[in-house]
């Protein structure tokens, strides 16, 4: 009797221990019923078809919990669909089997249009759909900057910026003066100067926004 019963036990866990295996059918065709096969492994089983070689994306096809070892399926995806079935049992194992290529047939239809090779797979992003656009109403820029440089060369390789074209920022108050300077003392001066038409037509003006 204990002899029985150990070889009963040793029965219900051999498949398990062999390990989960899922075959790879030689002929599939459109609109024709094929069947999976498989070994090994615990049962509840779960079956599915990922797209061929991408065994991390997202199923393409997905079928009922299997209780057995073998389950037939009427292909209804198009000809030239690629594809590995993918085969996981009760303890999280799974298998693959090779790459298959669904082969053209005399009908079509049972295909089922809706399902595509390729079909977005989890985590993907939708196309962007345009720029933001840009503000609008009450939004002003910056008052423009305005950094003079001292002139350390001759005036016909160093040519100053028109004056004129500064003036209608300084009425309007809107230019912010930066003088730039090796010496402190000479910045310091250039900060409390009058501006002055004749002051910038001594220096390199830059305008930048």
């Amino acid at each position: 009797m204990k002899s029985f019963t150990f070889v009963a036990a040793l029965i219900s866990v051999l498949p398990a221990v062999l390990g989960l295996t899922i075959n790879t059918p030689s002929n599939v065709v459109v609109c024709e019923p094929q069947q999976f096969t498989w070994s090994g492994g615990a049962a509840p089983y779960y079956l599915s078809l990922v797209p061929g070689g991408q065994s991390m994306a997202s199923p393409i096809k997905q079928f009922p919990t299997q209780s057995g070892t073998a389950y037939t399926w009427n292909v209804d995806l198009q000809a030239g669909t690629t594809f590995n079935i993918a085969l996981k049992d009760s303890t999280g194992a799974t298998a693959y089997s090779d790459i298959v290529t669904i082969q053209s047939g005399g009908s079509t239809s049972c295909v089922n249009t809706s399902v595509q090779e390729g079909s977005a797979t989890a985590g993907s992003a939708p196309p962007a759909t345009g720029g933001s656009s840009p503000a609008t109403g009450g939004s002003r820029l910056p008052p423009p900057r305005v950094v003079l440089l001292p002139l350390v060369a001759p005036r016909h390789l160093l040519a100053p910026a028109p004056p004129a074209l500064l003036r209608p920022a300084l009425r309007a108050q809107a230019a912010t003066v930066v003088p730039v300077s090796p010496c402190p003392l000479l910045s310091a001066l250039l900060e409390s100067w009058v501006l002055s038409e004749q002051f910038f037509s001594n220096f390199l003006i830059y305008q930048a926004l």
